[in-house]
């Protein structure tokens, strides 16, 4: 497993599922494992975390400090895209090549019309 493989992983867990973690906002996704220093900052007053599960990622952990933030948040927009397209698009996508792939052959050559009425000959 890579680590960006174990990082998708992680969040997926966490936010308990593809659907639930498409229905995230990008905000959300970006401290996703970092509750507990989120709700201790907004109690106490500090400066909030700038990423949690997603420290782990080399992007992340290969950038200068001044910039971790600001990858940290493109990251979690370009997560969340990605979940929704994975969640949403994709499968009407797949199912459409499914159908394709197994309808009736009949229907394929064009002998069964699907819902189409049936010209008639002028005469």
């Amino acid at each position: 497993m890579t680590l960006l493989t174990q990082l998708g992983a992680k969040l997926l867990t966490h936010a308990g599922g593809l659907t639930n973690l498409s229905k995230l906002p990008a905000s959300t996704i970006q401290i996703l494992g970092a509750e507990k220093a989120l709700f201790r900052a907004l109690k106490k007053g500090g400066t909030t975390p700038k990423y949690g599960h997603l420290f782990n990622s080399p992007f992340i952990t290969q950038a200068n400090v001044k910039d971790k933030g600001k990858i940290s948040r493109y990251l979690a927009n370009k997560c969340a895209i990605a979940c929704r397209l994975d969640a949403h698009l994709l499968k009407v996508v797949w199912r459409n090549a499914v159908y394709e792939r197994f309808r009736p052959e009949d229907e394929r050559a064009g002998r069964y019309p699907t819902g189409a009425a049936e010209e008639r000959p002028e005469g």
